[in-house]
Order: C-alpha cells, then sequence, then structure tokens
C-alpha cells in the first residue's frame, strides 16, 4: 500500500497492538514511579477525586461502586486521615484535600510528559485517529467512557492467564493502564486518568 501523505513510513514495522500496549505500559510504569514514594496508589487519588466530586457523575459512580466492592482502600485512606465519615457519606478532610492536590501535582507531570512527546496537534491527530478506530470495532459511549475491554481470548497476542507482573505494572500497587480506563491526556473531565 502507497503512503499517500507528507510523512513518511514509520521505520519500525510492528503492529499497532504493539504501539499501544507499550505506550499503556510505559504510562503506567510513570505512574507508578510517580506514586512509588506515597502511601496510596493512583486509583486511590481517583478515589479521593470521586469523593470530592471532581469526576463527572457516571465515572464517580463506578469509583463509588469500586469502593463498595474494595473496602479496603477506603480504610486505608480513612487511617491515613485523608476521608472522614459524616452522616453516612465519606468526605475529604484537610489532609485529604492537601494530599489530593500534591498527587494531582504529580498527575499533571506525567500528562504533561507524555503530551510533550509530540506536537499537540500530533497528539490531537493521534486521539482522533485512537476514536475512529475504536468507533469502528464496535465502541459505543458507554464502552468507551470506561475503556473498551474485550473478552479475554487464549491465544497470540491476548493474556493466556498469566498472574504474574504484567509489562508496566508495579509490583506494589498491582495495576496498570492509567486510571478506570481512561487513555486521555489533554482533554479530561476532573482528573480521572
Amino acid at each position: 500500500m502507497e503512503n499517500t501523505t507528507d510523512h513518511p513510513a514509520p521505520a519500525d514495522r510492528r503492529p499497532l497492538g504493539f504501539w499501544l500496549r507499550a505506550v499503556d505500559g510505559l504510562i503506567s510504569r510513570e505512574f507508578a514511579a510517580a506514586f512509588d514514594d506515597e502511601p496510596v496508589s493512583r486509583r486511590d487519588w481517583m478515589i479521593l477525586n470521586a469523593l470530592d466530586g471532581d469526576v463527572d457523575e457516571a465515572l464517580s459512580q463506578r469509583v463509588r461502586d469500586r469502593m463498595a466492592r474494595h473496602p479496603k482502600r477506603i480504610v486505608h485512606l480513612a487511617e491515613l486521615g485523608w476521608i472522614a465519615a459524616s452522616d453516612g457519606q465519606w468526605t475529604l478532610t484537610d489532609a485529604g484535600r492537601a494530599a489530593k492536590h500534591r498527587l494531582a501535582e504529580k498527575v499533571d507531570a506525567v500528562r504533561e510528559r507524555v503530551a510533550g512527546a509530540v506536537p499537540a496537534q500530533d497528539l490531537a491527530t493521534t486521539l482522533r485517529t485512537l476514536e475512529a478506530i475504536a468507533r469502528r470495532l464496535g465502541g459505543d459511549d458507554e464502552a468507551l467512557r470506561f475503556g473498551a475491554r474485550g473478552p479475554r481470548r487464549h491465544g497470540f497476542g491476548h493474556d493466556r492467564g498469566h498472574r504474574g507482573h504484567r509489562f508496566g505494572e508495579h509490583p506494589r500497587h498491582g495495576h496498570h493502564g492509567h486510571g478506570f480506563g481512561r487513555h486521555e491526556f489533554g482533554t479530561h473531565v476532573g482528573r480521572s486518568c
């Protein structure tokens, strides 16, 4: 197929899936490193954002659902003195708001590093391109809001059930990706990734 743009074909011809996994893993590694000296993970920081009302309602509800399934995160944040229960609702304490602000600076630094890798116009084109591919593959608004995850299959290019640390996972925090499926840099609702 002939390249019809002004841009030369990339020298490295590895497939799109390779680059998507590589970038996702490397972004995860950057976030893990940014939070390495913190007593919390990036997911805990997202809980602080949800409790403080800094994310859209649908994402906030998803975070709250996860909190209900994994109450250890809430207990940990309460033990740190970052959240407290009031009238049956969890709210941030002054220490929690200060921690959220400090952690936001770390997240913003990672976002800026990623966004600064290419000109803003190229990043915008990349995001539009990835959205178009996702929609072509059946991603609707609901699935794309939280990051579409197809069924896990065995075979080439899929998770083979290995439970060790995947590329980009941080052994202490044990998560990958960058935030409840939110893969956005530059434009975001609240501070969700």
